[in-house]
């Protein structure tokens, strides 16, 4: 299949740009069709997950038909004269061409799902332009548009979480991953699995095979939490929350802890003594 569509829509390989990140599961197909499969990678023609391409999968003829959608994006783009589209923030995008940019309008541009384009215009002395975008909702795909044709260009959105610095609670496991890189530890805590990056980490829902975020774990002093954080006593989580929460010792951790209700979470915080300084907090979506 991979070297038929590479071979019907003459696909080459992306040297700058698209998607960089090896098969998982190359080696598992034949030889003389690992390039070709690793082309369709690189164009995100073929997208899964975890990376893999499942060589040994019967492909459906839904999944053949979006195949074939992608590749005519591929197609279509590189009608259009663009070689790449560089993501510069969350609100910039600039997209390049080989040239004939005059041909093509920048009004013309879009983003189909939940993000606007609110202004395009050509970088002077380039053949680039420039669109500046409303925030991406986290975890939520869009594609860019010229006169509604799709485009291979597309992007997940990385919009905020209520947590300072965390994804959002929701956000797949492999979003995670892409994300925040290689946790520096793993395992299972409170009857549920996490991942930590240095002192900050994410619970995720184990029965589900996405595994979204269900909850964090809290140990950086500098994290803000709702303008509380942790290394602060019972007394001023108190007094910042406007609560009289009392301390509850747990026998299974040998940990007291201290339990608050905000903006729709549970906090749960920990410390050696009822009236010592919180050394994290376990936080989850009510």
């Amino acid at each position: 299949m991979a070297t038929v569509l590479v071979r019907a829509f003459d696909l080459e390989r992306v040297v700058e740009g698209g998607n960089q990140d090896p098969v998982a599961d190359l080696t598992k197909a034949s030889a003389t069709h690992r390039a070709n499969i690793s082309i369709l990678s690189q164009h995100e023609i073929t997208r899964t997950s975890d990376g893999s391409f499942r060589p040994r999968n019967q492909v459906t003829r839904g999944q053949f038909a979006s195949f074939m959608d992608r590749a005519l994006s591929v197609v279509y783009t590189k009608e259009l004269g663009i070689t790449r589209v560089q993501q510069v923030d969350d609100y910039t995008f600039d997209v390049h061409f080989t040239e004939g940019i005059e041909r093509l309008s920048p009004e013309n541009f879009s983003f189909d799902g939940d993000v606007d384009i609110l202004d395009a215009y050509r970088l002077d002395g380039l053949e680039t332009i420039r669109l500046i975008t409303t925030e991406a909702t986290f975890g939520v795909r869009s594609t860019l548009l010229y006169q509604e044709g799709r485009t291979s260009y597309s992007f997940v959105g990385t919009g905020g979480s209520d947590i300072e610095g965390m994804l959002p609670m929701g956000t797949l496991q492999d979003e995670v991953i892409k994300t925040k890189g290689t946790p520096k530890d793993e395992g299972f805590f409170l009857g549920g699995p996490y991942v930590l990056y240095d002192k900050n980490g994410y619970f995720y829902d184990y029965y589900d095979d996405t595994h979204p975020i269900t909850g964090y774990w809290i140990s950086n002093p500098t994290t803000n939490i709702f303008g509380a954080r942790v290394g602060m006593t019972l007394e001023e989580l108190n007094s910042h929350f406007g609560t009289n929460v009392s301390a509850s010792f747990s026998e299974g951790e040998g940990m007291y802890t201290f339990d608050f209700n905000v903006n729709g979470y549970d906090l749960w915080f920990s410390a050696d003594r009822p009236t010592g300084k919180s050394t994290d907090v376990i936080i989850q979506k009510r």
